[in-house]
């Protein structure tokens, strides 16, 4: 684990420095999550800053339902945002489909984890022409996490890559997503996540590269 934080660290320092454009920000969100036995529901409220935390980039509203099997190990799942955010310009309406697969193992104290997920874009070509409509990713994200026995406390890196498939010429991936989390439980219900997000574009012309801060509110019942 020593090793990996210290690899993702070395990323970042090494995005930053070599970037076209580089911006900082931050997110602050809140979830409720609701289970019965194998199945979950979950909504999911999200505010968005950037241009270095000074500006409101966007926000998102999401709800999703999971289903658990194979001892838990596995999930599949779908989940639908709606997202208002920043052009520039104007302001600009978008939904997202999600449909997920994920894999998780516990090993002691570590977890494991692998999940795939189809993302179609649909934009509102009301405000702007969108060449592609929807826009269709695939993304994944493969996290490590460690929890400590004595205290309510859990560390996570992950690393996912987004990959374009519906591109006409170029179906590459064209975006990475380093993140790093501490999660403290406050309760068997309530619990903070506190986390530092490297959003980098590669293998695309004049990449951006955001930072963000953030802290996400979790309920669960």
């Amino acid at each position: 684990m020593k090793r990996l934080l210290i690899a993702v660290v070395c990323l970042l320092v090494q995005s930053v420095l070599f970037a076209q454009s580089t911006d900082f920000g931050a997110i602050v969100g809140a979830e409720a999550t609701k289970k019965f036995s194998h199945f979950g529901l979950t909504a999911e409220a999200e505010g968005r800053f950037n241009h270095n935390f000074t500006n409101f980039s966007r926000l998102k509203l999401s709800a999703g339902a999971d289903y658990t099997f194979f001892n838990k190990r596995f999930k599949v799942g779908t989940s639908f945002n709606y997202i208002y955010r920043d052009k520039t310009e104007y302001y600009e309406n978008m939904y997202k489909l999600n449909l997920n697969l994920s894999y998780s193992e516990k090993i002691k104290q570590f977890k494991i984890g692998y999940r795939a997920r189809f993302q179609f874009d649909f934009y509102d070509n009301r405000t702007a022409y969108h060449k592609l409509n929807p826009k269709i990713y695939m993304r994944n994200r493969f996290e490590g996490e460690y929890s400590f026995f004595s205290k309510p406390l859990k560390i996570a890196v992950s690393e996912e890559f987004f990959w374009r498939l519906n591109h006409p010429s170029k179906k590459i991936i064209d975006a990475l997503r380093t993140i790093i989390s501490l999660n403290y439980r406050i309760d068997k219900s309530n619990s903070l996540t506190f986390f530092l997000r490297a959003d980098n574009e590669v293998q695309v012309s004049d990449p951006e590269n955001i930072y963000y801060v953030g802290i996400i509110y979790h309920f669960k019942d």
